[in-house]
């Protein structure tokens, strides 16, 4: 059993995670959707395709957008080496420029009968790249456009043919899951500059043309997308039913709707209830009352429903929105409980679970962020967990946030992980945590209703 709620909220929730990662002045204008195409300075880094066509697509684009461009593109030049008109040497003679995106041809000059193919890691230090092979040379360039804080983009020209070129285009796109730069393919196309209008202009309306957005999209790149993972066909979690509740992480609102929710369940073979609606409190705060997890938990989850699990997010929205700690009841008595704070909410959500769904009940943290209040209500729920005997899934102290993919793994804000850092990252832990806590529980000894 599967359920999303509001997919329009977190559209629109995501649209202002990225704007926050932008100057104001480069927010969208009202009354319509910003083109951020227009008046952009675009550089065709190239070899023999932009060398002779270059001039004809930069200029339509720069007519249609009112524009400027560079063709800066030498026929027969190579990727490799340090020679005046590689691409090496001439991308080292880029600047950092308000608005510019660089659009590099995808070359085969060095594909001779034993190409230097090279490597890449995910340090992002351009004296690091071997630029003598041509993945540490293109790796070396990305690297650039980052440093003058440019979007990258790879372009596959129309005369793009033969196995060792597509031996080049896989590995480029393995690269591409280090940078997040958009591929444009143009073979088989009768019209190239509409092809880059059309392609570029979406993906710097994802991006809002900011070239930091190009990992938050490298991770949601659709390689990473849950049924992408294996599943454990011995997983003690195969056939449990798990009431997930909680706000933007749990939906998924930096991943496009895919959260650690489906990749445990593609993982596990488990299945789900999914209660998430993004900027909601756990509390019912007097502005947050209708859409609180406390409401949608008492009308939108059936009592009725059979529940292996209850796993519930520790909202960073009740940190943002400074609701009050509160104090932890020596009452049973959900009444007792006040509802508009951090601490009575969570005791009336572990009361109403274990009485509804006589299940086991788990919550789970985020990872560490900049947020003082966040910390302190890590702190309280460690507290409350000694009262309730329940599971806490404890990322914000367990789980090492100093990690080579962090750029890749989480959005800007620190809150929001992109589906490579869901399925990578946070859902095996979360399963292992998951796996030990129901074991410790007796949990291995749960049966579905199907079973039962």
């Amino acid at each position: 059993m599967k359920r999303t709620y509001n997919k329009l909220t977190a559209f629109v929730f995501l649209l202002a995670l990225i704007l926050t990662a932008i100057p104001a002045a480069a927010a969208p204008a009202t009354g319509g959707e910003k083109d951020y195409l227009e008046n952009a300075d675009l550089i065709y880094l190239g070899s023999d395709y932009f060398a002779q066509e270059g001039e004809a697509i930069a200029s339509a684009i720069a007519s249609a957008k009112e524009g400027t461009y560079t063709v800066d593109a030498v026929p027969g030049a190579v990727l490799t080496g340090r020679e005046d008109d590689s691409y090496v040497s001439r991308a080292d003679q880029l600047t950092n420029e308000d608005k510019r995106v660089l659009l590099v041809e995808l070359p085969s000059q060095d594909l001779g009968e034993d190409p230097a193919w090279g490597s890449f890691d995910y340090t992002y230090d351009k004296t690091l790249c071997d630029t003598d092979t041509l993945i540490g040379a293109l790796d070396y360039i990305f690297n650039v456009a980052r440093d003058t804080e440019m979007v990258g983009v790879l372009v596959i020209p129309p005369t793009a043919e033969g196995d060792a070129y597509q031996e080049l285009e896989a590995k480029a796109r393995e690269l591409q899951e280090k940078w997040g730069y958009l591929i444009i393919d143009l073979r088989d196309q009768d019209n190239p500059a509409d092809v880059i209008l059309t392609e570029l202009g979406d993906y710097l309306t994802t991006l809002r043309y900011n070239y930091k957005n190009m990992f938050i999209y490298a991770g949601n790149l659709p390689q990473f997308d849950p049924e992408n993972y294996e599943t454990n066909p011995d997983s003690p979690l195969k056939g449990l039913n798990i009431i997930q509740l909680g706000s933007s992480v749990t939906f998924g609102s930096g991943s496009m709707e895919n959260s650690f929710v489906e990749f445990i369940a593609q993982m596990t073979g488990s299945e789900y209830v999914k209660e998430a609606v993004p900027g909601t409190t756990m509390s019912n705060l007097a502005t947050q009352a209708d859409t609180s997890y406390i409401n949608r938990m008492l009308e939108n989850l059936d009592p009725e429903m059979h529940a292996d699990l209850f796993l519930c997010q520790l909202s960073t929205n009740d940190a943002s929105k400074r609701v009050p700690l509160g104090e932890i009841s020596d009452s049973e008595d959900p009444a007792d409980y006040d509802l508009e704070t951090v601490a009575g909410a969570i005791q009336y959500i572990i009361t109403y679970a274990r009485d509804t769904w006589n299940c086991p009940i788990m919550f789970y943290t985020g990872t560490k962020y900049s947020n003082e209040a966040y910390g302190e209500m890590v702190d309280l729920l460690l507290q409350i967990q000694e009262k309730y005997d329940i599971g806490v899934i404890d990322m914000y102290h367990d789980l090492d946030t100093d990690v080579q993919l962090y750029n890749q793994y989480i959005s800007f804000d620190g809150i929001h992980p992109t589906k490579r850092g869901y399925g990578q990252w946070w859902a095996p832990y979360m399963v292992q945590q998951i796996e030990q806590y129901l074991a410790d529980t007796a949990g291995s000894e749960i049966q579905t209703e199907e079973a039962a």
